[in-house]
């Protein structure tokens, strides 16, 4: 119903990959009113030392897409409205973090060492930014994909010019 829900999946070693890492998911969120984590599995506080995040961003409706290496690294880029749905697509080839919303890239990237390192006792959360217990999302995610693989060479495949597709072929984890 898009409103207090939020997927939980247990801990195991491939939604952790270590030195690349590619999420892809179709958001469409009620309201651009709190930082939500759409997708994580991460510690360390606020610092986000461990793990993965990409969150949306109160009213400017940016997306951090966030990984921790024992450090905290965050690539801020593009923007999504809400009421609308959106495509992102997050990357990280083990030397470049980059962001694609609907199947375009402002260029901006990070530089983050690997390996990618996770609390492997925390499980990944969709919908919900867990370590803080609240920030439910309300809105809705669909065709989440988590690639242990760099696919920014399949962006316009993933994308598929805004219809959502199936992607078995690109071997989500």
């Amino acid at each position: 119903d898009g409103t207090n829900d939020y997927v939980k999946v247990p801990t195991n070693s491939s939604i952790y990959p270590t030195t690349a890492l590619s999420i892809s998911m179709w958001v469409k969120l009620d309201a651009l009113d709190n930082p939500y984590t759409i997708a994580g599995g991460l510690s360390g506080g606020t610092g986000l030392t461990n793990g993965y995040a990409i969150q949306i961003y109160s009213a400017s409706g940016l997306v951090y897409f966030r990984l921790g290496n024992g450090s905290a690294n965050t690539l801020i880029s593009g923007s999504i409205s809400a009421g609308v749905w959106t495509h992102i697509l997050c990357t990280y080839n083990g030397t470049n973090m980059q962001t694609w919303i609907n199947g375009a890239t402002d260029g901006s990237t990070t530089a983050v060492s690997s390996p990618i390192v996770y609390d492997t006792s925390k499980d990944l959360f969709i919908g919900t930014r867990y370590l803080w217990g609240s920030h439910i999302l309300t809105g809705n995610i669909d065709e989440v994909a988590i690639f242990n693989t760099d696919q920014s060479s399949n962006v316009a495949t993933i994308y598929n010019s805004g219809q959502p597709t199936d992607l078995t072929s690109l071997s989500p984890v």
